[in-house]
């Protein structure tokens, strides 16, 4: 049986990806960047410090201070849009029923993680949760994944990946861990070990190998 999960959060656990993506185009804009809503949804899983080196080039810590700034103010305005989707906290439940650790790791920053964490009740169920914030790399590099397990004390190969993006899977192979896309709307970005459409597979497969 798999000893620990490692979940990403948006479009996977929460549904706020909405929410981000409408204050990442303001913050960008306000940088002088034309950025779609669309482009922004190709780089799902990037932290906005990756963002910003493929759009705006040339960055430095200030710059990178005013665009999470900048997001954190638009998201808060829209915060009663950010929900748990309808499967999350029962899967949640499950899994720590079963003794599996629950871990998050997410390229969302540490300065809005724990309010998304708290908004959704998803905090109560943790062994930890890693950011991007944390690590030299975000996503697609492995960085927040092998955290996660390493903070959990698993192996990778002890453990599933679970995410809902390109980088996610990607991120997941290069942690040699197992990896579970789930499909929340249309068709599957990417091929990974085990695709779902609910949530809740993940008890089955988790508790299956």
């Amino acid at each position: 049986m798999i000893k620990a999960i490692a979940f990403d959060l948006d479009g996977t656990l929460i549904d706020d990806t909405d929410v981000l993506i409408k204050a990442e185009v303001k913050a960008f804009i306000n940088k002088g960047a034309i950025v779609t809503p669309a482009e922004l949804r190709n780089h799902g899983g990037t932290s906005v410090k990756d963002l910003a080196k493929t759009i705006l080039k040339k960055v430095d810590d200030n710059i990178i201070k005013e665009l999470r700034a900048f997001r954190k103010e638009e998201v808060l305005k829209n915060l009663n849009e950010v929900e748990v989707f309808p499967d999350t906290l029962p899967t949640l439940k499950k899994l720590k029923k079963e003794g599996i650790k629950i871990g998050i790791a997410t390229g969302l920053g540490r300065d809005l993680l724990p309010i998304f964490l708290e908004k959704t009740g998803i905090g109560a169920y943790l062994d930890t949760f890693v950011s991007a914030d944390d690590v030299n790399m975000g996503k697609p590099a492995p960085d927040v994944f092998l955290k996660a397990f390493e903070i959990m004390g698993v192996k990778p190969e002890e453990g599933l990946a679970v995410g809902d993006s390109r980088n996610d899977i990607k991120a997941a192979e290069a942690a040699k861990t197992q990896s579970v896309l789930i499909v929340r709307n249309g068709l599957p970005v990417c091929k990974a070990d085990y695709t779902i459409t609910n949530l809740e597979e993940v008890v089955r497969i988790a508790t299956k190998l």
